[in-house]
């Protein structure tokens, strides 16, 4: 008997803006997090009609469809390539060695698409437990902003979008889960280092070149920036595209305060580079990873603070154009996105 724990959530990109492709990757979402609604822009009829006490319902338009939409996981080394192609927009797949990928995901001028169906159940009477399924699928979704938690636990992402419309036309489809064979990426196994930078490639991990440790939580946040205005056809909303640079900001809290780096940084304004390693289980050779490598970060706010009897920093960093300003890199068995 179904229940609603049975409820699912399965993404795919769209080849074209707001053509359903037939969804097929099922995330592991967390509850709280994850919010999907039809919101549709409403006008009332302002005209006054002699002894009415109300507005009239007959009056009652909808101008526009839109939807908003959130979605929360753990991040995990296995099931989610689409899931970053999403967020930064060019990511592809490649063999290192047997039975290890790796996926390289950059930023790319235009954000994809995607379609997105809720597998969701409607309860019975308070007479009975049964519970109906019900399928909701948004179309000509695009995410609005992003944020990667690193804190005292595990890798947390965060992602808001906006749908073009939502009904319930489709079919639900099979949900095949990612392979148990697989941990949330755990601060146990987090590092963070600045320095020299050197890009990922297609098969080679990033690195760089000093270890900084000390710190209580790191927090990356990227804003698409999308305009969400143009207008389409039948009251739908036309394909968002850029209204302005995307923005990165980097929140390191808690940063034990042992030397001036950060400070001499802040004043005058040079480049930090930026990067976080999580090592996950062993694969055939070598282990997983998720990294996020950013090329060239300024110090935005430094405020310094005593916490139990430690100086600490917390800062606020901002991303800045370089020829591949940001890269995300999984390390996985999966051999595709």
């Amino acid at each position: 008997m179904a229940t609603t724990l049975d409820r699912a959530v399965i993404i795919k990109k769209e080849s074209t803006f707001g053509t359903y492709p037939t969804v097929d990757r099922a995330l592991e979402y967390l509850d709280g997090d994850t919010s999907i609604n039809a919101k549709p822009n409403i006008y009332q009829g302002q005209g006054l009609r002699a002894g009415a006490l109300l507005p009239d319902g007959s009056r009652r338009v909808i101008t526009k469809y839109n939807t908003e939409g959130s979605l929360g996981v753990e991040c995990l080394a296995k099931g989610q390539g689409t899931l970053w192609e999403i967020l930064m927009g060019s990511g592809a797949s490649n063999l290192v060695s047997t039975g290890v990928y790796q996926q390289l995901f950059t930023m790319a001028a235009q954000i994809p698409s995607f379609s997105i169906q809720e597998q969701w159940f409607l309860v019975g009477t308070d007479l009975v437990d049964t519970f109906t399924a019900a399928t909701y699928t948004t179309y000509g979704a695009m995410v609005t902003d992003w944020e990667l938690s690193m804190t005292e636990d595990v890798a947390v992402l965060k992602v808001n979008f906006a749908g073009r419309k939502t009904d319930t036309a489709q079919s639900a489809v099979a949900v095949t889960l990612p392979s148990t064979a697989t941990q949330p990426l755990s601060r146990a196994n987090l590092s963070f280092s600045t320095g020299t930078l050197t890009a990922a490639t297609t098969t080679a991990l990033a690195s760089a070149t000093t270890a900084v440790t000390g710190f209580d939580s790191i927090t990356v946040k990227v804003n698409n920036n999308l305009n969400l205005d143009r207008p389409g056809s039948s009251g739908l909303r036309g394909k968002p595209v850029p209204a302005g640079p995307r923005e990165i900001e980097v929140t390191i809290s808690g940063l034990e305060h042992r030397d001036a780096t950060f400070e001499t940084a802040y004043s005058a304004q040079t480049a930090v580079s930026f990067l976080t390693d999580y090592t996950g289980l062993a694969l055939t050779t070598g282990n997983e990873h998720l990294q996020v490598a950013i090329a060239d970060l300024r110090v935005d706010d430094l405020t310094k603070k005593v916490e139990n009897g430690v100086p600490k920093l917390d800062l606020v960093l901002k991303g800045q154009q370089a020829t591949t300003p940001m890269q995300v890199v999984i390390r996985t068995a999966d051999n595709a996105l």
